[in-house]
């Protein structure tokens, strides 16, 4: 008898019915330290399971070079979730959505031009195989079947919105340019498109540029300008949040970790900085804005989060929906009355 199962529309465990309630927590969001809060807040909450995605392109950001240490120890985090009685179901895609870069899928894929991610394309499913053949034998003994918290693994995600066939059998197409690239005005010949693949081996080099310049007016051109400063921290670090005001687009790197996009449109205006990423002493910063920074920018660090001032939208509605409207509002009021008078004329 499989450990899950369902029958009769419920959930079945070990035989028993068994109401799942589960939450989501993501430990490659989560700094490690959090883990065991985060989960035993799931618990508090009255849940009895736990679901992560595995992020692809975070464990293999260099293709056959796998990294399962700190905060991508998936071990440790599904042992933390079996320690605070919950149980684990495990996504791990290899497409994962979950407004991850790529959906979790690694950039180097697009180093073949042939390239046809989620089909049958030989290469791709040649990837996929050397990364299931790393993270399933990982897990495999913490199946609830052998004593682990794991109850159910879901592969893929959201595929019958990309696909009907959950084979990979239908030849699927990615998006692709079709009209002319345009800059300044100018169609754009022999061009080709450069990842910024933001690893740790690529942001040494940036580092160790020679072709940094001191920050001016200049610098807050519309044009993308990657942006290098520092937070000293006197005392032991603590959680804060990053407001960015004066800033359009972009995103945040402490300490080698992105903490997460920002944008002038919101809604959020901090971003969460958990203080287990910061260190006593300097700590680096690095901005990437994609469009303008207003040159009376500014960065701060504050104790409370500030997700947006709320916003009221409009919509408009062409003259025959405004007509058909007002009629339902009109018989929705004197509806009553009218029944009632037809029914005095019937008697």
């Amino acid at each position: 008898m499989p450990v899950l199962e369902t029958r009769d529309d419920a959930f079945f465990l070990n035989g028993k019915k068994t109401l799942l309630l589960s939450g989501a927590v993501h430990y490659f969001r989560v700094v490690p330290e959090y883990w065991r809060d985060r989960l035993l807040k799931v618990k508090a909450a009255g849940l009895n399971c736990v679901e992560t995605y595995v992020a692809w392109n975070a464990h293999e950001a260099v293709r056959g070079t796998f990294d399962f240490s700190g905060i991508l120890d998936l071990r440790r985090f599904i042992q933390i979730a079996q320690d605070v009685g919950l149980y684990v179901l495990l996504r791990p895609g290899p497409y994962i959505c979950s407004e991850w870069d790529f959906g979790g899928l690694p950039s180097w894929l697009l180093h073949d031009p042939e390239m046809k991610v989620r089909t049958s394309y030989p290469p791709y499913l040649e990837a996929v195989d050397a990364y299931l053949a790393k993270i399933l034998p990982l897990v495999n003994d913490l199946q609830m079947s052998k004593g682990g918290p794991i109850i159910a693994v879901q592969l893929e995600n959201e595929y019958g919105s990309y696909g009907d066939d959950l084979d990979y059998k239908l030849f699927l197409k990615n998006v692709s340019l079709t009209s002319p690239v345009l800059l300044d005005g100018q169609v754009m010949q022999d061009w080709e498109i450069t990842p910024l693949e933001w690893k740790s081996d690529f942001l040494e080099r940036v580092r160790q540029s020679n072709e940094w310049t001191p920050c001016t007016e200049n610098a807050f051109q519309n044009r993308p300008v990657l942006y290098e400063s520092s937070l000293v921290v006197d005392g032991d670090p603590r959680d804060t949040f990053v407001q960015l005001k004066g800033w359009g687009k972009g995103f945040v790197i402490v300490n080698g970790f992105n903490i997460g996009r920002y944008w002038d449109l919101g809604p959020q205006e901090t971003l969460y900085l958990p203080g287990p990423l910061l260190k006593k002493g300097n700590n680096e910063i690095f901005i990437f804005e994609y469009h303008e920074a207003n040159p009376s920018r500014s960065v701060s660090f504050v104790a409370e989060p500030f997700l947006g001032e709320p916003r009221l939208h409009t919509t408009y509605i062409p003259f025959y929906g405004r007509m058909f409207i007002t009629a339902l509002k009109t018989a929705l009021w004197f509806g009553p009355w009218v029944w009632r008078l037809l029914r005095l004329f019937v008697k």
